[in-house]
């Protein structure tokens, strides 16, 4: 089943969830953490590819409508466009705000927009005169991310989310050896999370 397919389902199975529905003002407050995943459009300096993604998120309502929140998230190995390569990938951390806008008592849209800290990782490992070698090289750096979603209430303190994030910064190569890059992600998802 395509990752759209599992998108759409649970969107739908949510929104008859949240029909039944009931929610207050206090559910809407504190402390709250999950877990998503995803898939991950790809974009560094024009090579382009389309991997499975994961992480957590957590952070704090100050009211129904304004929290802080933050998010760490990996994607798997993008495919092996050089023989040589053993792995690959990208993932970061985020500190947004979040603005909440509650369409009735169970569902709700949000928008957040913040500071994305992004890596990528390369691992490759080459066979030279019948001597073994690796090299690693990874890039790092500050940029910026925004995402949109709405939230659905399953039950008392559990909620759904359906988002679309996307992250975007120049990396610097940590030991200054190569060029930096520009990194762009796209990210749809499906997380699932509690509010104490």
């Amino acid at each position: 089943m395509s990752f759209k397919n599992i998108f759409l389902s649970t969107t739908l199975l949510a929104i008859s969830f949240s029909s039944y529905a009931e929610e207050t003002a206090s559910e809407n407050t504190g402390f709250f953490i999950g877990g998503f995943a995803g898939q991950t459009k790809s974009k560094l300096e024009g090579y382009k590819e389309t991997v499975n993604s994961y992480g957590v998120y957590g952070g704090y309502n100050f009211t129904p409508m304004f929290g802080l929140e933050g998010s760490f998230f990996t994607t798997s190995n993008y495919s092996k466009y050089d023989s040589n390569l053993r792995t690959a990938g990208s993932g970061g951390l985020t500190f947004t705000p979040k603005v909440t806008l509650p369409i009735n008592d169970a569902v709700s849209v949000y928008l957040k927009a913040g500071v994305a800290v992004l890596a990528y990782v390369e691992e490759y490992k080459y066979a030279n005169y019948n001597n073994n070698y690796d090299r690693n090289a990874s890039w790092g750096g500050i940029g910026n991310t925004f995402g949109v979603g709405a939230e659905f209430r399953i039950m008392n303190g559990l909620k759904l989310r359906v988002s679309y994030d996307q992250y975007r910064a120049t990396i610097e190569d940590d030991n200054n050896y190569y060029n930096d890059m520009d990194l762009k992600l796209s990210q749809g998802s499906v997380g699932l999370h509690y509010q104490f």
